[in-house]
């Protein structure tokens, strides 16, 4: 089943290596236990019985190794989590390109302003924790070319993008404040968050797109996933 991301990318493989700033992520998503993280099949031996993981941080921590653990399994290091709606998000990388995170979604559940809602809301809360350099979806492997990490960034204008202080610094925040889009929101030191389209999926502004690629010199921009 198709599935849509918002890829974060970072400067080094540091931020995401370190456990102890994964566990931090697994954390901050648990906070208010809207979400609950679910068990890895076959490695977890511990709360026999629950599907689920207590929100704490001694049982997230552990839910980190077993997710270390499960690499084969699963690809990479991942992680999903549900909410009572039955939502259900994952984020994880490939430790062999530990520079760039993936926060993925069923592309049919993102036609739900709720749960798209949702969806943006954890990006903010990676943001706002592990403070990539640039983050940018709606990606989908079924329609576009992966974008190489590392390139000049960003190249493109996105659904959901992202700027860190540096790319704000870069592109100057009257300029990406005077765009038009969907919403604007501060987001982490000194970050800005920019939605072209309240559901790119289901009501694409496209208008804004355009008008905002051409602003700032993009030859193209990627709407819908």
């Amino acid at each position: 089943m198709s599935s849509e991301s918002i890829l974060f990318d970072f400067a080094d493989e540091a931020t995401l290596l370190s456990k102890e700033n994964m566990v931090r992520l697994l954390i901050a998503v648990a906070e208010g236990d809207t979400f609950q993280f679910l068990k890895k099949a076959i490695v977890c031996d511990d709360s026999p019985g629950l599907n689920t993981v207590p929100n704490s941080p001694e049982t997230l921590a552990n839910a980190w190794n077993n997710a270390i653990r499960a690499r084969q399994r699963y690809n990479g290091y991942w992680m999903e989590f549900e909410n009572a709606a039955g939502l259900r998000l994952s984020f994880g990388y490939d430790p062999n390109e530990a520079r760039r995170l993936f926060l993925s979604a069923k592309k049919t559940d993102l036609r739900s302003d709720d749960n798209l809602r949702e969806f943006v809301r954890i990006g903010e809360v990676i943001f706002n924790t592990l403070h990539p350099m640039y983050g940018f979806g709606l990606f989908s492997y079924d329609s576009h070319e992966t974008p190489e990490i590392g390139a000049p960034i960003p190249a493109a204008l996105w659904d959901i993008n992202f700027f860190s202080y540096g790319l704000v610094q870069e592109w100057g925040r009257e300029t990406l404040a005077s765009l038009p889009v969907w919403r604007e929101a501060d987001i982490g030191s000194g970050g800005l968050l920019l939605e072209m389209s309240q559901n790119p999926i289901t009501r694409p502004q496209i208008t804004n797109y355009r008008e905002a690629s051409a602003a700032l010199g993009f030859a193209r921009y990627f709407q819908g996933g």
